[in-house]
């Protein structure tokens, strides 16, 4: 909006409410009418990382517990909120709502000084295989169920299950919820760079999906569009 970029990677949940003007304080009253959307490119996953120890085996555990709830104003501090309400549960109820990066969130995970955290981001992400060969953790599961009775408000959120042996010590799957990975461009851009841009990136499918695992394992022009 500022103008200081042309192109974003961004959740689609949070792209949507910075078009509309709703849902988070950032946005609120402040539409960004000025973006549009040019693929999904993969799902960002829900994952709520639980050190063994603390005993959290329900999202409702996580009631007075340490938790990394993600950066203020972050995609992943959205999701920790919606997932908590989902529940029942707010910030408030936590016994620390830690908002730091999911670099910071992983050390203090390592430290002992938080005992789970949030981390809107794809599967078998780095930081959490870095975390999970230090520290015994586990995967904390989402109800679906539970998230469609606010899907209404958040209709974002797709079920998604975590296969066992993504991440060290983790071996059974876990149910979860997942957004999507998008990529977004201002409308100032013209349609001939925008066309550029798309044939360049698109046009060697191969290519483009050995960039990362992700785009290998779920990307598809047909899912682009939708």
């Amino acid at each position: 909006a500022a103008g200081e970029f042309e192109m974003a990677l961004a959740q689609n949940d949070i792209a949507y409410y910075a078009y509309q003007g709703c849902c988070i304080a950032a946005f609120d009253g402040k539409p960004v009418k000025g973006i549009r959307a040019l693929a999904a490119l993969y799902p960002e996953v829900i994952h709520i990382v639980a050190r063994q120890d603390a005993g959290i085996r329900t999202v409702a555990d996580l009631k007075g517990k340490r938790v990394v709830v993600g950066d203020v104003g972050s995609g992943t501090e959205q999701n920790a909120r919606q997932i908590l309400e989902a529940y029942g549960l707010r910030f408030e109820d936590l016994g620390q709502a830690i908002r730091v990066s999911a670099t910071q969130g992983i050390q203090l995970m390592q430290d002992k000084r938080a005992d789970a955290l949030f981390y809107t981001v794809g599967l078998g992400a780095s930081a959490i295989q870095q975390l999970a060969l230090t520290t015994p953790i586990s995967l904390v599961a989402v109800d679906l169920a539970k998230v469609q009775a606010i899907a209404k408000k958040y209709p974002f959120y797709v079920g998604f299950n975590i296969p066992g042996g993504t991440y060290k010590g983790v071996d059974v799957t876990t149910p979860t919820v997942a957004v999507q990975a998008m990529l977004i461009a201002s409308e100032k851009l013209s349609a001939d760079t925008v066309y550029k841009f798309m044939k360049a990136v698109f046009g060697n499918q191969e290519a483009f999906k050995k960039i990362h695992p992700n785009l290998e394992r779920f990307f598809s022009l047909q899912k682009a569009v939708k």
